[in-house]
């Protein structure tokens, strides 16, 4: 690029020497180089750096627009699994509660028309009973739940009132599951 310009500058002044029938002396010749050498290195600085500016502002602009979309991604990704989540341990908590429900009025019913029946008809029932009720339990705990229990928040996993005794889980003393 700067041969270019100086080589141009140097065939104006030619021409223009050559048309004013006038010639330069070789000082002169030289001088008209040199500044047109140093026009040509100042005019291509600029252009480098002014290219530079565009190529980062680019990159930057682009790394920028790369790094909103991924975290919004991200952040649709989280929200998801969080909503689903959710939604799976308040249906399985609504589940429980309505065993819990059915079973509560299936006892009182029970009570209620058995009148002054014996224990062991009573026992009968109970035992009944701890194969249909949900309890939960959770990976670390020796307890077990009802659903919604604070101890659940980590983890819970449902089972029985039969299989949860059967495993060696005693009643919490927090949330009084059935025993």
């Amino acid at each position: 690029m700067r041969r270019i310009v100086a080589s141009m500058l140097l065939l104006l002044t030619l021409l223009l020497a050559g048309c004013s029938q006038q010639m330069l002396s070789e000082d002169e010749l030289s001088a008209l180089k040199d500044e047109a050498y140093q026009s040509g290195v100042a005019q291509a600085q600029e252009d480098a750096k002014a290219e530079a500016e565009e190529q980062y502002q680019k990159g930057y602009d682009e790394g920028q627009a790369k790094a909103e979309s991924d975290a919004q991604a991200a952040y649709d990704k989280g929200y998801q699994e969080g909503y689903d989540k959710g939604k799976e341990e308040a249906e399985a908590a609504a589940q429980a509660e309505k065993e819990t429900a059915a079973v509560s009025s299936g006892q009182t019913s029970r009570s209620v028309s058995a009148g002054g029946t014996s224990s062991s008809a009573a026992s009968t029932s109970s035992s009944s009973d701890s194969n249909s009720v949900t309890v939960y339990v959770t990976n670390t705990g020796s307890k077990y739940h009802m659903a919604g229990c604070q101890y659940l928040r980590q983890s819970q996993h449902a089972r029985t009132l039969s299989q949860a005794k059967s495993e060696g889980y005693t009643a919490c003393s927090r949330c009084h599951p059935p025993q």
